[in-house]
């Protein structure tokens, strides 16, 4: 078993080494910023297991870099490291692998308050970068963050997300407000892990400065996630657009075409309607103009001595109508009248269905550009997953 010691130098052999190829100021401070007010934190090399060097030592300065560039930590310097180094020579000897104990060592001869170390790895295809956030005044690991990623060319922007969640802890006292702009109803929201609503979410979430893992999953589409960064004092937007599953596509465009099937037919059956009691109308309105063109029917008042409800504009019978069967003609125009009126009026109700039916129904047609059969009929689409981790997705018409 090597030394506690031995195993500490070594890893700021490491570290010395990774210095000397970065500038000599690690850190731009801004003017109005004093470097006493950083908070300091040194960041060890990542341990590499299956992985070449080189892509171990470009990921150590994405750690390095994705922390300096907040402009509120003060990384460790080359020159930090030599002093360590000085130190190093009359530290006592202990067994064991390096371990947090050790870590919490180096923080401290370095006079930092947090130490950044981990390891890349990799199990047959895919690559793991593990990132453990130590508190030096309590030897004791404050975060870890683990992600994977199966595609080597994304490796640089998970560990740059990796680091953002790792020192989400020491930002959030520095807030910020998130915003997520979701039409669906319904769907439940998660910030970190932690649900904070059912959508429509109203106004704004406040959240630590940093990067935070949103996602929002509702039933029938699929689970929709994204790293927002929060930056102190603004309002950061995640704009959500959810992606149907196929089933869910099956079964809203069965219901939105049963739907609309009812309102053409509702729309038809109203124009048939409304249709026929004109023409009973008109019809109607031809038989009784026969009448009194005929002579059986007159408005010269002669029935008003027979008919107390008698008015200057009704018709009534003449003797010519009476020997004639007039009365028979006028009941048959009166049913036919009714049977008109209730025509136009179950056409109007069947309108007023259609209309409803129409605006108030699903559009068929709505996630067609998802679903697996568009490509065959011109349209296609592609989920993804852009190297930040977002997920989007491509229509082709």
């Amino acid at each position: 078993m090597r030394s506690l010691a031995q195993s500490a130098r070594a890893l700021l052999l490491n570290l010395l080494a990774w210095s000397a190829a970065l500038p000599a100021a690690v850190v731009v401070v801004p003017p109005s910023a004093r470097a006493d007010e950083l908070v300091p934190v040194a960041v060890m090399d990542l341990v590499g297991r299956g992985v070449d060097e080189a892509a171990v030592g470009a990921l150590t300065t994405e750690v390095s870099n994705t922390i300096a560039a907040w402009r509120i930590f003060r990384v460790i310097t080359r020159e930090d490291v030599k002093r360590m180094l000085q130190l190093e020579e009359t530290r006592q000897q202990c067994s064991g692998d390096v371990n947090a104990q050790c870590m919490a060592e180096i923080g401290g001869a370095l006079g930092v308050e947090y130490l950044v170390h981990g390891e890349l790895s990799r199990v047959g295809g895919t690559y793991s970068v593990s990132l453990v956030l130590l508190d030096i005044a309590r030897a004791e690991a404050k975060n870890r963050v683990s992600r994977k990623v199966s595609e080597p060319r994304r490796l640089l922007e998970e560990t740059s997300t990796a680091v953002k969640m790792l020192m989400a802890p020491l930002l959030e006292d520095k807030r910020g407000f998130l915003v997520v702009s979701l039409d669906a109803v319904g769907a439940q929201v998660s910030v970190d892990g932690r649900t904070v609503g059912i959508s429509p979410l109203g106004g704004r979430l406040e959240l630590g400065m940093g990067a935070h893992e949103v996602r929002v999953a509702h039933e029938g589409f699929m689970d929709w996630a994204q790293t927002v960064e929060i930056l102190p004092g603004q309002v950061s937007v995640a704009d959500v657009r959810l992606v149907p599953s196929q089933g869910y596509i099956d079964a809203y465009e069965a219901r939105a075409s049963r739907t609309r099937a009812f309102a053409w037919v509702a729309a038809g059956t109203s124009v048939a309607l409304v249709g026929t009691g004109v023409v009973l109308r008109v019809v109607d309105n031809a038989k009784f103009r026969d009448l009194v063109d005929r002579g059986y029917l007159t408005q010269d008042g002669s029935c008003a001595a027979s008919d107390p409800g008698f008015e200057a504009g009704d018709y009534c019978p003449t003797g010519l109508g009476y020997e004639h069967g007039v009365l028979d003609e006028i009941s048959s125009i009166e049913r036919l009248d009714t049977v008109a009126t209730g025509l136009i009026i179950a056409g109007g109700v069947s309108a007023v269905l259609s209309v409803y039916w129409f605006f108030s129904g699903d559009s068929p047609g709505r996630y067609s550009a998802y679903s697996v059969g568009a490509a065959q009929s011109g349209i296609g689409g592609q989920v993804f997953i852009d190297p930040r981790g977002q997920v989007g997705w491509t229509l082709r018409y």
